[in-house]
């Protein structure tokens, strides 16, 4: 399946962006909250794409295997 057509990629790369403009716009107003939230959701959006991705290729080992 086509990585592009995955929402699991969208919803992370969606995520991602939202935390990239949330740490951008508390760097623009000096806001040293805003800029730590912005990095930790985008760094959890990663982690939690990439988790995600890990559990399918566990379960499709799985599956294959029985």
């Amino acid at each position: 399946m086509s990585k592009w057509k995955s929402r699991k990629f969208w919803m992370g790369l969606v995520g991602s962006i939202a935390g990239v403009i949330t740490l951008a716009v508390g760097n623009a107003q000096g806001e040293q909250f805003t800029i730590i939230a912005g990095a930790i959701v985008s760094i959890l959006c990663v982690l939690g794409y990439l988790k995600a991705e890990k559990d399918v290729d566990v379960a499709r080992a799985n599956s294959g295997k029985e």
